[in-house]
């Protein structure tokens, strides 16, 4: 009954309240429009006038590249843009914190140098209800603070001082981040188009991008809306609409994201927050609360079993909307809202914000140039961080595209999208993954943790052998590859059942069982399975596959037949792009064998640098 009277009592009143008290618009902005007409040609065509294209479009004018032409379909900031809170927090593992301090120190100097993207800095408090959440935020504080980033660590009495309502007997501490602040998404996406603009960056609203055309496997031209531009470099930053623009190429496109339901709530006052201004993360509780104006929340949760945006393609027209208010599945917001904060209203909700956000398989964003097409780069899959992430990945996408080697560069393979497969980026994977992905957003990152959706895409012929001599798998590229082998049966049901391979930091249950296999293949026989592993044939007619090889490894590979020689594939910086061990199988043939995670990455490492005049082949 209290869901039901939320949704219909308040559903009315709210969009303007929220807009006069609380700075939350529901309308999309009346501001300028860019309508230039369709250059013919450009160096660069980006798509998705949202934060991440914009900021994309921004720093490649910075640093003088403006032959560029940003196409929105609808309006700047219109898909999901405008629906974001604008929580820009910090402390993340290694590139992902890396890109979001690059994106604080950008929104500082623009709110410095006048321009009005709605940034304050007030901070985050970061809870922790367990000794284990603890263990992982002084993980995290450790490796922040090698990058200069503030951490303070908060006991109970100190949290109780900073938010003097919020319930703490349950908690063994948190983290204070001060640099953490919020920004307008908006205002900051139009201020970024704008300064873009008088840099001589050209925009086109209304303006669909329908294919992305090549020639050699190439970026050649984009086919849109309003006709075809020639282009030499396209980036897909079209946000929710990523993965389908993907397979609108003429050489299609991997680009494993799906689209998932994402609500927030505005409260009424909450009792003692009139003066709070920090964004507090209670972790443990898959919840975030954001202070608005008048001691006002905005709360939004990270729970498994969310739900799917859309069920089909995503509509191109969804510009400045909101999916249908889901009291049923979301209503436990309000409940973890009552146990966190004393004294709320009985009616707590104002109004329920549904929107769209897109979440990767595996939790990471998705940045770098896709395999299947040269100059074809991505940026998308930001996992509700995409205001966090915008100025740096703008930065460093931008550096990538200028040929900048500078520190970012060395730092982002994580985010990589080469680090995903063919079966990664079907419908059916996705819609069984990403729920999970939504529900382990705020969980604790224990050592080896597995997902237990969309297994068993890939087996190898001994897995059942496998599987009954007590393996425990993990997932590789799809693959399904025994991490150890117990007799334990308890242990045993539990993998059964989807359950967690290890909660703790400390000495894992698995110590014992891989301690005894170790003794038995060092003192014994071991078989292992390596149908898992990359493995390709590279072979020419002469000795070109030879000169290809020793271009690109750091080993001598001109051995006698029959011979096997470990070796990196490294690049001009001498850092590795792959790990191989090669058989010479012939004057002029090879066989080589990678590391599962490196399917993707090697075989466009490899095709890259093959001769023109297809002298070498290579094949899976």
């Amino acid at each position: 009954m209290l869901l039901k009277r939320c949704n219909s009592v308040y559903r009315t009143e709210v969009h303007a309240f929220l807009k006069q008290k609380y700075g939350t618009s529901t309308e999309a902005p009346n501001d300028c429009t860019y309508r230039s007409p369709l250059p013919a040609k450009a160096s660069v065509v980006i798509c998705g006038g949202g934060v991440i294209g914009t900021s994309v479009a921004y720093h490649l004018a910075k640093l003088g590249l403006t032959d560029v032409v940003l196409l929105e379909q609808g309006r700047l900031s219109g898909g999901v843009t405008w629906l974001s809170s604008g929580v820009v927090g910090c402390l993340r593992k290694g590139a992902e914190r890396n890109l979001c301090q690059i994106s604080v120190s950008l929104y500082k100097k623009l709110q410095d140098d006048g321009h009005d993207i709605g940034w304050s800095q007030h901070g985050s408090i970061n809870l922790a209800r367990t000794e284990n959440r603890m263990i992982a935020l002084k993980r995290l504080v450790g490796q922040a603070k090698v990058q200069n980033l503030s951490c303070t660590f908060l006991d109970k009495k100190e949290i109780a001082k900073m938010v003097p309502n919020m319930k703490v007997s349950d908690l063994e501490g948190g983290v204070w981040i001060p640099e953490d602040g919020v920004v307008d998404p908006a205002k900051l996406c139009k201020t970024m188009a704008f300064l873009a603009a008088q840099k001589g960056v050209t925009i086109v609203e209304d303006c669909a991008v329908m294919r992305v055309t090549s020639a050699s496997q190439r970026v050649k031209a984009v086919q849109t809306s309003d006709g075809t531009i020639d282009c030499e470099i396209f980036i897909n930053c079209a946000g929710q609409w990523a993965r389908q623009l993907g397979q609108q190429a003429d050489i299609p496109v991997r680009i494993p994201i799906h689209a998932m339901e994402h609500p927030t709530i505005i409260t009424k006052a909450v009792p003692g927050m009139e003066h709070v201004n920090a964004v507090i993360r209670d972790y443990d509780g898959s919840m975030l609360f954001q202070p608005l104006q008048l001691g006002c929340l905005r709360i939004k949760g990270f729970e498994t079993g969310a739900k799917s945006a859309f069920k089909d393609k995503i509509p191109t027209d969804f510009q400045f909307k909101t999916l249908e208010a889901n009291w049923d599945n979301y209503g436990f917001l309000l409940r973890r809202l009552n146990y966190r904060f004393s004294g709320c209203d009985h009616q707590p909700a104002m109004y329920m914000v549904n929107g769209p956000e897109t979440f990767t398989p595996d939790g990471t964003w998705i940045l770098g140039e896709a395999p299947e097409i040269d100059n074809y780069y991505v940026a998308t899959g930001f996992c509700d961080m995409g205001v966090s992430a915008a100025g740096g990945v703008g930065q460093a996408l931008a550096e990538r595209v200028m040929g900048i080697d500078g520190p970012l560069m060395t730092d982002l393979w994580s985010l990589e999208i080469q680090r995903f497969f063919e079966g990664h980026n079907t419908r059916k994977f996705l819609q069984d993954r990403v729920p999970e992905v939504l529900g382990k957003h705020y969980q604790v990152a224990y050592p080896l943790t597995e997902y237990q959706t969309g297994r068993r895409v890939r087996l190898s012929p001994l897995y059942p052998i496998l599987s009954s001599n007590g393996g425990i798998f993990v997932a590789r590229m799809g693959y399904e590859r025994p991490m150890w082998f117990t007799e334990d049966s308890e242990v045993i049901e539990n993998h059964v059942k989807g359950g967690a391979m290890q909660e703790t930091f400390a000495k894992p249950r698995w110590f014992d069982d891989v301690e005894a296999e170790y003794h038995a293949c060092r003192e014994g026989v071991c078989l292992v399975d390596m149908s898992s592993l990359t493995k390709f044939e590279l072979w020419s007619k002469g000795m070109e596959v030879v000169h290809l090889l020793q271009y690109l490894c750091a080993n001598d590979v001109d051995v006698p037949i029959g011979s096997i020689i470990h070796t990196g594939m490294l690049n001009h910086h001498g850092g590795y792009e792959n790990d191989c061990s090669l058989v010479r199988m012939e004057q002029n043939r090879y066989f080589m064998i990678s590391p599962t995670s490196q399917i993707t990455h090697a075989w466009e490492w490899i095709s890259r640098h093959l001769p023109d005049d297809g002298s070498t082949q290579v094949t899976l």
